[in-house]
C-alpha cells in the first residue's frame, strides 16, 4: 500500500460576501503603510497585528466589519489538509492511504471543521485536539472592487497552530512513501524546523513534497527580503518536489 502523510496548515474559512472594501468602516481599519497591521485589499493580516493597529479586540473589529451578521459560508481551508483531501479523493479505491497530522481547537469551529473532514476519505487519527482556538481565516469579499474585477481581504487567527510543533510528529509520520508539508508558514513551530524535518524524511527514504503559502510572518519581520523557507536553516536541499506560490 502506498502511504502519503502530511502536516501543515489546516483551518476553517468564514466567508462574508458583499463587504465593501471602500466603505467607511473598512477604511477605519485600512493600512496606512504596508505591513503596519491594518487591512489591505488582496492581502492577509493576523488577528494580533490588526488588534494592535486598531487598539481594540478582534470581536469588536469583526462585528464592525460584518455589520454584526453571521458569515455566509464556512468551509475547510489550508494548503496542507486541502491538498491531502484532494489526493485522498482522487486515489480512493486504490491501495493508498492518505493521512493528516495537525491540531484543531476544542471549540465550535473545531467541531464544524471535523464534520466536514469526516465526509472525505482522509485518515485523521493524528489530527489532535488542543486546548484553544481552531485556526481560522475571516474572508471579506467585494465583487464590486476595482471596477467590478472583485477582491478579497483576509484576517487569520493561528490559534492552536502556534502550539503544534515537531514533537507531535512521531516516528510513524516518517514511515511513509511520501511526506508532504503544506503552508507551514502558518504553523510557526513546524516551519522553523522544516529543514530538519525534511532532512529526516529524506534519510528515511521518503519522497519529500513541500507546497508553500505566502510567508506573512517572515515578510513582517524582514519586508522586501527573501524568505528562507524554514528557520535559520533553509529546507531546499532536502525537498524533492517544491510547489511554490508565486505572489504577483
Amino acid at each position: 500500500m502506498l502511504t502519503i502523510k502530511g502536516t501543515g496548515c489546516a483551518l476553517i474559512d468564514y466567508l462574508y460576501s458583499d463587504i465593501r472594501l471602500d466603505s467607511e468602516v473598512f477604511k477605519r481599519y485600512r493600512s496606512k503603510k504596508s505591513g503596519d497591521g491594518g487591512l489591505e485589499p488582496g492581502k492577509l493580516v493576523f488577528v494580533e497585528d490588526l488588534e494592535r493597529f486598531a487598539d481594540r479586540p478582534f470581536s469588536e473589529i469583526l462585528n464592525n466589519l460584518s455589520g454584526g451578521r453571521k458569515p455566509d459560508r464556512a468551509n475547510i481551508g489550508g494548503p496542507s489538509v486541502v491538498a491531502l483531501i484532494h489526493a485522498a479523493q482522487m486515489l480512493e479505491g486504490h491501495k493508498v492511504q492518505v493521512q493528516f497530522y495537525g491540531a484543531r481547537g476544542n471549540d465550535e469551529s473545531g467541531q464544524a471543521l471535523m464534520q466536514i473532514v469526516e465526509q472525505v476519505p482522509l485518515n485523521t487519527s493524528d489530527y489532535i485536539v488542543l486546548d484553544g482556538e481552531t485556526p481560522f481565516t475571516q474572508v471579506f469579499s467585494d465583487p464590486t472592487y476595482d471596477n467590478g474585477h472583485g477582491e478579497r481581504t483576509f484576517i487569520n487567527g493561528r490559534g492552536v497552530a502556534d502550539l503544534y510543533n515537531a514533537d507531535f510528529l512521531t516516528s510513524s509520520f516518517f514511515d511513509a512513501d511520501i511526506v508532504a508539508f503544506g503552508g507551514t508558514a502558518l504553523v510557526p513551530e513546524i516551519h522553523d524546523k522544516l529543514a530538519s524535518l525534511c532532512r529526516h524524511a529524506q534519510h528515511e527514504g521518503t519522497i519529500v513534497v513541500v507546497n508553500t503559502v505566502y510567508d506573512f510572518l517572515c515578510e513582517r519581520k524582514n519586508p522586501g527580503y527573501c524568505w528562507s523557507l524554514g528557520g535559520e536553516e533553509a529546507a531546499y536541499p532536502w525537498i524533492d518536489v517544491l510547489l511554490s506560490l508565486i505572489h504577483i
